[in-house]
C-alpha cells in the first residue's frame, strides 16, 4: 500500500488506516462515490462499508481480496503454506531492500508481463504498515473487527483471476456468497493477482457497467 508512506498513520493498526482513508475522501469532497480496492486495499473498503462511512459509499469494487471472514480458511496450515508464503516472507525480513526483490523474484505466469508495474509498486510500499495488518491477521486468524455497524449492506463487485497464486482455490467463490445478494462477480482466467493491470479492458468495462446498473 504505497499510499501510507505519506499518510500520518503511525500505529498501522485498521482503525487508523480506516480513518485515513475516510478524511482522504472527504477532504477531497468527492461526494458518495464508486470505491475500488486491490488485495488489502478491498479488505479496508469492506470494514469502511460498516462504519459511518457507508453514507458516502455508493458501491465497493473489491479486485484479488477475499471476504474477511474467509481468512480463517486462508489461513489453515495445508493451504497457507502454498498461496501465502509470502506474508511470512513480509513478516520475517528485515531488510525491505532484499524482500522487495525477493517478491518480484516470486512474480509468475501472467503478472511477468506487468513486472516493471510491480516492481514500481513494491519500491513506494511502506512495508512497516504491511508487517502491522498482516501481523494482526496472523494472530488472529482472521481480520478483526473494528468498531462497526455489524452488517454490511454495499453493493459490492468482486473481481479475481480463476488460478490467482495467492488465493486457494475456492476462496473468492466462498466470499461472493458470503457478500450476499448484493454481491456480483467477474472470474478471469489465468492467474494474474493483478487483473486491473493484465486485463484492464475487461475489468475497467465490468466495473463501468456495475456502477451504471447501482446509479439506476
Amino acid at each position: 500500500m504505497p499510499w501510507l508512506r505519506d499518510s500520518g498513520v503511525q500505529t498501522y493498526g485498521l482503525m487508523d488506516v480506516l480513518t485515513f482513508v475516510a478524511r482522504t475522501a472527504r477532504d477531497a469532497n468527492l461526494g458518495p462515490t464508486h470505491f475500488v480496492g486491490h488485495d488489502l486495499g478491498g479488505v479496508v473498503l469492506y470494514w469502511l462499508a460498516q462504519t459511518g462511512f457507508r453514507s458516502a459509499m455508493k458501491t465497493v469494487t473489491i479486485i484479488a481480496a477475499p471476504h474477511p471472514e474467509t481468512y480463517s480458511a486462508f489461513m489453515t496450515p495445508d493451504r497457507y503454506a502454498q498461496s501465502a508464503r509470502y506474508i511470512d516472507t513480509i513478516l520475517a525480513s528485515n531488510n525491505d531492500t532484499d524482500l522487495r526483490q525477493t517478491l518480484l523474484d516470486g512474480v509468475t505466469g501472467a503478472d511477468c508481463d506487468i513486472r516493471a508495474d510491480i516492481a514500481a509498486g513494491l519500491a513506494a510500499t511502506d512495508f512497516a504498515a504491511l508487517r502491522g495488518i498482516y501481523a494482526t491477521i496472523r494472530e488472529s486468524t482472521a481480520m478483526p473487527a473494528p468498531r462497526t455497524t455489524g452488517r454490511f449492506d454495499c453493493p459490492v463487485a468482486v473481481v479475481h483471476s480463476a488460478d490467482d497464486r495467492y488465493l486457494p482455490a475456492g476462496l473468492m467463490a466462498e466470499s461472493v456468497v458470503r457478500f450476499g445478494t448484493r454481491a456480483t462477480a467477474l472470474t478471469l482466467d489465468g492467474d494474474s493477482h493483478y487483473p486491473h493491470l493484465t486485463a484492464s479492458g475487461r475489468v475497467a468495462g465490468y466495473a463501468e457497467e456495475f456502477w451504471n446498473d447501482a446509479e439506476t
